[in-house]
C-alpha cells in the first residue's frame, strides 16, 4: 500500500489545500484549475482599448507625415546599405533566380528599347510600359532577397533584423 493510502481516501476533490483521493479525480482538479487560469488569462488579454479605424481618427490628433514615413526611410536606407553584403557574403546561399535573374532584368531594362518591335519605343507611353515592369520586378527580386538577408544573417545586430 502507498503511503497516501486511509487519509487521500477521505478528502474531496473540489476542496482546496486537500488532495483528491484517486487519479479521475486528481485530473479533474486540474482540469478545472487550469479552466479557471485560462479564464483569468483571456479576460486579461482583451483589448482595453479598440484602435480605431484609420478614416474616424482626427487628423489633428495624428503626428506629422514625415514621422509616419521616416521608419519605412530607415528600412530602405538598411536595406540599401545591405544589398552588396547580399551578393558578396560567402556564407549567404544566393538561390539560382538571384544569380541568374538580376543580371538578366539589368540587361533587358538598359537594352528594353532596342527589343521592342517595329520602333514601338519611340512612343513615349508605349516604350515605358516594359521598362517600369522590368524594373518592378527587378526591385522585387531584391527587395524580398535582402529581407531574407536580414532574417537569416548571424553577425546583423537584432535592430537590423526583420
Amino acid at each position: 500500500m502507498d503511503s497516501t493510502g486511509a487519509a487521500d481516501s477521505q478528502s474531496s476533490p473540489g476542496q482546496p489545500g486537500q488532495q483528491a483521493s484517486s487519479l479521475s479525480d486528481r485530473i479533474a482538479l486540474l482540469e478545472s484549475r487550469i479552466d479557471s487560469i485560462e479564464g483569468r488569462l483571456a479576460a486579461n488579454l482583451t483589448p482595453h482599448r479598440r484602435e480605431l479605424p484609420r478614416s474616424t481618427i482626427n487628423p489633428a490628433d495624428r503626428g506629422p507625415w514625415w514621422k509616419e514615413i521616416l521608419p519605412g526611410l530607415a528600412d530602405f536606407g538598411k536595406d540599401c546599405s545591405l544589398l552588396p553584403r547580399v551578393f558578396t557574403d560567402p556564407r549567404y546561399p544566393l538561390p539560382w533566380h538571384i544569380r541568374v535573374g538580376v543580371p538578366v532584368l539589368a540587361v533587358l531594362f538598359f537594352f528594353s528599347a532596342y527589343l521592342m518591335p517595329l520602333g514601338l519605343a519611340s512612343l513615349p507611353i508605349v516604350g515605358k510600359i516594359p521598362d517600369l515592369f522590368i524594373a518592378g520586378l527587378f526591385f522585387w527580386l531584391i527587395w524580398r532577397e535582402v529581407r531574407r538577408y536580414r532574417r537569416v544573417s548571424e553577425d546583423l545586430p537584432d535592430s537590423w533584423r526583420v
